[in-house]
């Protein structure tokens, strides 16, 4: 047994035994320092070297140097794996914040889609349920226009009827004259802001209902102004007509614009539209979102 225990104690403190375990280590050091491997990974290799220098006989100077410069090593490869791994797991949380970012916008847009759709659907079979419809038919003078003056009230009638199956209810029509330069749109734009300042407070209201398929008319009254009547030598005459009404399925709104026939002169029994306040039966009622 003795000579069993002195022959194991002579090959322990060999320097080939030695030598592998220094190349052994060192080479271990090496691949860790230049493949960073996870920190678990790098402190068992320390935790393992460790132990192999530990449990040597006495080493001589040159062997406890290389052997720390070894431990050096790995403690340099196992900072290196700490530091990449929480580089790891901070890229990983961005990646995945953006994902999570990017999957509610698009959750989001999904989501409005859903609604306009929706929206778009509920007006669709509103549309098509019983439902009354104002609409304007024409405006004509109801004076002689080939001899206006200053100052002068002419009246104005405006024809309009319900086209749909059911009564109007809570009619509120309005209707504006001005004079400006025809087929300009930014004129037509600013009567169109006029127009809106002066509604509902220039509003005519019906309280009887507007049956289906009775035309109707009503009469606005204007006066032209010496500028008015001065521009007219190269102007028109704009008419800007409202109609707000209910029914079974909402408050509706439609607007018109429009002008008379500009040649040499004014030709009032010729007419067509405008660029703006053009929009036929929409909703009167806000929307919130």
């Amino acid at each position: 047994m003795k000579k069993w225990e002195e022959k194991s104690g002579q090959i322990w403190c060999s320097w080939p035994l030695s030598l592998f375990f220094v190349l052994l280590s060192a080479g271990a050091a090496i691949w860790a320092l230049c493949k960073t491997p996870s920190p678990g990974v790098a402190i068992g290799i320390l935790g393992a070297v460790a132990v192999v220098m530990t449990i040597r006989p006495q080493m001589r100077f040159l062997q406890h140097a290389v052997w720390l410069v070894i431990i050096t090593t790995l403690l340099i490869a196992e900072v290196r794996s700490i530091r990449k791994n929480d580089s790891d797991v901070a890229s990983a949380r961005k990646e995945q914040q953006l994902k999570l970012e990017t999957l509610n916008t698009e959750s989001e847009t999904i989501i409005g889609d859903l609604k306009t759709t929706l929206a778009e659907v509920d007006q669709t079979l509103r549309q098509t349920q019983p439902h009354a419809t104002v609409r304007f038919q024409n405006m004509a003078f109801g004076d002689k226009y080939n001899e206006l003056k200053v100052d002068t009230l002419y009246t104005f009638n405006y024809a309009h009827v319900n086209d749909g199956a059911e009564n109007a209810v809570n009619l509120k029509k309005a209707a504006t004259i001005y004079v400006g330069k025809h087929d300009d749109k930014k004129t037509e734009l600013i009567f169109a802001q006029q127009f809106e300042k002066g509604w509902p407070r220039n509003a005519e209201v019906v309280r009887t209902g507007f049956p289906p398929n009775i035309p109707s008319f009503s009469t606005i009254h204007k006066a032209f102004t010496l500028d008015e009547m001065k521009q007219l030598a190269d102007a028109t005459i704009y008419y800007f007509v409202r109609f707000e009404y209910s029914d079974s399925t909402g408050k509706w709104r439609s607007d018109t614009c429009g002008q008379f026939q500009m040649d040499k002169q004014l030709n009032p029994q010729v007419a067509h539209g405008c660029a703006v306040f053009t929009n036929f039966r929409y909703s009167a009622t806000p929307t919130h979102r």
